[in-house]
C-alpha cells in the first residue's frame, strides 16, 4: 500500500515517472532492471548503474530533467520545475553567461542536489541520495555513456551518491550549489521538522550532519521556502505533507499546526529578534557601568552628594563631581 501511495502522490505531478524494481507492474510504472550482483542494500550502487542506464536509453530523447529518489523521499515538483526552469539554472546550462535561445547544439553539464563534503573534506563533496539529485540531459549522457562502462564498473557497495559524484569528479562535472537567495537550503536530507529544531553543536566533530554539511543555517533559514525535496517520509507523514501542502487539512488540524510551530518557535527564541536582545544587553551593561562608577567614589563624597540629594530647600540644581 505505502508503495502505491508513493506512486499516487509523485507521478501525478510529474511530467514522467518510473520506479526501478525487481518486478514489473505496468499499473504503477515499475520496471524489473536486472542489474549484476545480489538483490541487497550493500549493492545499491549496481542497481542504480542499471536504472541510470535503463533511464538513458528509453527516456532521454523525451525529456529534459531527471531526478532519482528512494521510496521515502517527498518530491514536490512544482518547486523542481520552477527552479530548474529559473534563469539562474538555464544559464549556467548554457554556458552561465547568457540565457539560451533554442539554437544551441551544446549543453554544460549540471548536477543538482544537496552537497555534502564527506567527512568534511571540500575536496570531496557530492550530493547526497537522501533527497535525491537531479541531472540535465548533458549529465545524464556524460555519466551513461561515458563514466559507468569505464570508471569501477564491477563495484559493490551502498553509497551510490557518492560513486556518482566520483565518476562525474573525472569529466569536470561537480555538484552544483543549490542553495537560494537567502541562503536556504532546497535539497532536504531530513523530515522539516528536524530541520527546523536542528542546531548546530559547538564541536562539529560530534554530529555527522554538522561535519558534512556546508554552511547550514539554523531553524527557519535553514530550508528555502520553494524546497524541492524531504527525506525520510514514510507512511502517513507521505499523506500528511501531502495534504499540508496543497491545502487539503481540515481547518482545525490547520490550527494545531500553527499553535504547535508558533510555541517551539517561542522556545527555540525567547527574545523577538536580535534588535530586543541588544537593546537588554545594552541596558545591562549600562546598569553595571553605571553602579561601579558610583562604587568607586570616595565615601566622603557619597556622603556629601547624599546629603545635597536630601536637602529639600535646593531650588536649582547642582552639577555633582
Amino acid at each position: 500500500m505505502f508503495g502505491f501511495v508513493v506512486v499516487v502522490l509523485r507521478s501525478q505531478k510529474c511530467d514522467g515517472f518510473m520506479v526501478g524494481s525487481n518486478k514489473t507492474d505496468v499499473s504503477i510504472g515499475a520496471v524489473n532492471i536486472l542489474h549484476e550482483g545480489p538483490e541487497e542494500y550493500k549493492n545499491i550502487w549496481q542497481k542504480v548503474r542499471s536504472m541510470w542506464s535503463y533511464i538513458y536509453d528509453h527516456y532521454y530523447d523525451k525529456y529534459d530533467w531527471f531526478h532519482i529518489g528512494g521510496d521515502d523521499l517527498y518530491l514536490i515538483p512544482e518547486n523542481l520545475r520552477l527552479y530548474l526552469e529559473s534563469e539562474e539554472i538555464q544559464t549556467a546550462a548554457n554556458g552561465g553567461v547568457y540565457l539560451p535561445d533554442g539554437t544551441e547544439t551544446t549543453q554544460v553539464p549540471l548536477f543538482l542536489g544537496r552537497r555534502f563534503a564527506y567527512q568534511g573534506d571540500m575536496e570531496d563533496i557530492f550530493n547526497s541520495g537522501g533527497s535525491g539529485y537531479t541531472m540535465n540531459k548533458a549529465a545524464l549522457k556524460t555519466l551513461v555513456v561515458e563514466a559507468l562502462p569505464n570508471i569501477m564498473p564491477h563495484r559493490h557497495t551502498f553509497s551510490e551518491d557518492t560513486m556518482v559524484a566520483k565518476l562525474l569528479k573525472n569529466f569536470n562535472v561537480y555538484p552544483y550549489e543549490t542553495k537560494d537567495e537567502t541562503g536556504g537550503e532546497r535539497y532536504m536530507p531530513f523530515m522539516p521538522g528536524h530541520h527546523y529544531g536542528y542546531r548546530m553543536p559547538p564541536n562539529k566533530k560530534d554530529d555527522w550532519y554538522a561535519k558534512y554539511s556546508i554552511n547550514i543555517k539554523e531553524g527557519l533559514d535553514h530550508c528555502a521556502a520553494k524546497s524541492v525535496a524531504f527525506h525520510y517520509v514514510k507512511d502517513n507523514d507521505m499523506k500528511r505533507l501531502y495534504a499540508y501542502l496543497y491545502h487539503l487539512c481540515p481547518d482545525d488540524e490547520k490550527r494545531q499546526i500553527f499553535a504547535a510551530a508558533a510555541e517551539q518557535e517561542h522556545r527555540l527564541k525567547p527574545f523577538a529578534s536580535q534588535w530586543h536582545y541588544l537593546i537588554w544587553v545594552s541596558v545591562l551593561l549600562l546598569c553595571f557601568i553605571i553602579f561601579i562608577s558610583f562604587a568607586k567614589l570616595p565615601k566622603k563624597q557619597q556622603r556629601r552628594r547624599k546629603e545635597l540629594l536630601d536637602d529639600s530647600s535646593l531650588q536649582e540644581p547642582l552639577l555633582i563631581i
